[in-house]
């Protein structure tokens, strides 16, 4: 099993920046997956709330910016009022589940600067190396480990991680989508 689905509740498709942003096409591609995305949604109201408690602890500001990108989607769009019903405690537009996937090093270039991801790990895999060469570090993580970081900020990898199915959920939000919000992309630079 390898690849990603996308669970992007509103964003402008990636090189349409100034088309109006609509709810992801892996949610929309048919009544399978469209069913199957509300029951997922239905069913992390745990997870949500864990990721949306600790960005309120990490980082006010930037929490209070994207509650204001939140509460704008679900102003001007309907579908946002649907998604909010199941998809509770969550204020991140942007979702992706990857499966088995690692990357080269990069940054997040669609997300805000000073923006925060939260991502959650999950499977059956002993251990996986997340490198930050920026600041020279580097992360073990495990199943269950959940770690919040400025992707567009920071360079960051991770290799492969030897055995095992490794599974992560990634929590983001988009630049362009505060932009049409007319919200200042800015956080703490603590």
């Amino acid at each position: 099993l390898a690849g990603r689905t996308r669970l992007a509740t509103l964003w402008h498709a990636v090189g349409h920046k100034h088309d109006p942003p609509v709810v992801c096409a892996d949610i929309r591609r048919n009544g399978q997956s469209y069913e199957g995305a509300f029951k997922l949604f239905a069913e992390l109201d745990l997870v949500n709330s864990f990721c949306t408690t600790g960005l309120l602890a990490l980082d006010p500001l930037h929490y209070g910016l994207l509650r204001q990108v939140y509460d704008w989607r679900k102003q001007e769009y309907k579908s946002q009022v649907a998604i909010a019903s199941l998809d509770k405690y969550n204020l991140w537009e942007g979702r992706e589940i990857m499966f088995n996937r690692w990357s080269k090093p990069h940054w997040d270039q669609n997300d805000p600067h000073y923006s925060w991801a939260c991502i959650v790990y999950f499977g059956d895999f002993k251990e996986a190396r997340m490198k930050f060469r920026q600041i020279n570090a580097e992360v073990v993580l495990r199943r269950g480990d959940v770690i919040y970081m400025r992707g567009r900020d920071l360079l960051h990898e991770v290799a492969d991680w030897g055995d095992g199915q490794r599974h992560f959920m990634v929590y983001f939000t988009h630049e362009a989508l505060w932009k049409s919000a007319d919200v200042l992309s800015t956080g703490s630079t603590m």
